[in-house]
């Protein structure tokens, strides 16, 4: 719905285990409409239904709950450390 440069985010955050929850912020339904079921079978269509059900179900039931999250990702080995950036002044 944002356009590739913000799907192609998405999906490397929950390739590098970075993802516990999928939502939206719902809080304007006229103007942007809540498509959880667009994202729900997006995930599962190209990760597998349990990662769907994980991030879509398990764990916002689990939060909502009070209960410990049913599935924690595995944080992938390959992360780059943020780059500092670093401002001169003369």
């Amino acid at each position: 719905m944002f356009g590739p440069g913000p799907q192609e985010d998405a999906w490397t955050w929950i390739d590098q285990g970075l993802v516990h929850f999928v939502s939206s912020d719902g809080h304007n339904t006229a103007r942007r409409p809540v498509k959880l079921r667009f994202a729900y079978e997006a995930i599962a269509r190209d990760r597998g239904a349990k990662l769907a059900e994980a991030l879509l179900v398990d764990n916002p039931k689990a939060a909502f709950d009070g209960a410990p999250l049913p599935y924690v990702p595995e944080l992938a080995s390959n992360l780059e450390g943020r780059k500092k950036k670093r401002f001169f002044f003369f």
